[in-house]
């Protein structure tokens, strides 16, 4: 589908361009059209409803779109309405994502969208937590990351060295300090992964910036998401953007450059 010439491109001032929208579209979901076709839909943060409607495009039978700013839902239905989109396909209504995620029946959505908003929340680990109960067959999360210089990243593991040694001496009383001992706890922390959330403000009144009053915000590294994914036991692939066909990076330069990442979860009993 090419988003040229549609309304989407002026009903909006967050990346609102043609070219990368085509691409969004076609990596994340005209690939996975599979898990679309005939498929209810929910899309978290839904904005001007851009990936909603792609989503119809590629043959959902029906897209719940929360925004948590009026005027965007505004947008979106009207937009909907320009593409002459039949009514009984969509919806939207503005609303806390994580509220709404909690009022969502086991299988109400088959597949749920997560586009851009999730670095903007500070409820990560509950949105994560509030997919798993829901139970899609795919949840796909396309987000900003933070990166990681790697002293930090050893900085981490010598933390998590430090805690897990105190806790051996300390709480379980295992004084054991001999040099081989020692060797062998550093070389366990070494081999487990270790990530960081960094807690930035922004304003929350910029165009797709957080809805929360305070604008705190929480970019997690991917290792960090990593993590959660596997705390919460999804089956997790990353989409590797350089892999995809891009042949010209402008507009999308941040996935070429890994400041943006996508992944395609699936909760582990679901197939």
């Amino acid at each position: 589908m090419d988003f040229t010439n549609t309304p989407y491109l002026e009903s909006s001032k967050v990346l609102a361009h043609a070219k990368r929208l085509n691409w969004r579209t076609e990596v994340l979901i005209a690939r996975n059209r599979k898990f679309f076709e005939g498929k209810r839909v929910l899309d978290l943060a839904s904005h001007d409803g851009r990936f909603s409607y792609s989503a119809l495009q590629c043959g959902a039978s029906y897209v719940k779109g929360v925004e948590g700013r009026q005027e965007a839902v505004d947008e979106a239905f009207s937009n909907m309405e320009k593409m002459q989109i039949d009514r009984s396909k969509y919806d939207f209504e503005q609303c806390d994502l994580t509220a709404f995620l909690r009022t969502v029946e086991p299988g109400e959505f088959d597949v749920i969208l997560c586009f851009g908003v999730f670095s903007h929340l500070v409820s990560q680990f509950e949105v994560l937590a509030e997919v798993k109960r829901i139970q899609p067959s795919l949840f796909i999360l396309d987000t900003w990351v933070a990166r990681e210089p790697m002293f930090k990243n050893f900085r981490n593991k010598m933390v998590n060295y430090i805690v897990n040694r105190s806790i051996d001496s300390v709480q379980l009383n295992n004084r054991q300090t001999g040099k081989w001992n020692i060797f062998n706890h550093l070389r366990k922390i070494v081999k487990q992964p270790s990530g960081s959330i960094v807690l930035l403000y922004e304003d929350p009144n910029a165009p797709g910036a957080t809805i929360d009053k305070s604008g705190l915000m929480a970019w997690a590294t991917n290792d960090a998401l990593r993590m959660m994914f596997s705390h919460f036991d999804f089956n997790a692939t990353e989409v590797d953007w350089h892999q995809q066909g891009v042949d010209d990076w402008r507009q999308l330069t941040d996935y070429k450059n890994a400041k943006r990442v996508s992944w395609l979860l699936q909760p582990s009993n679901t197939k």
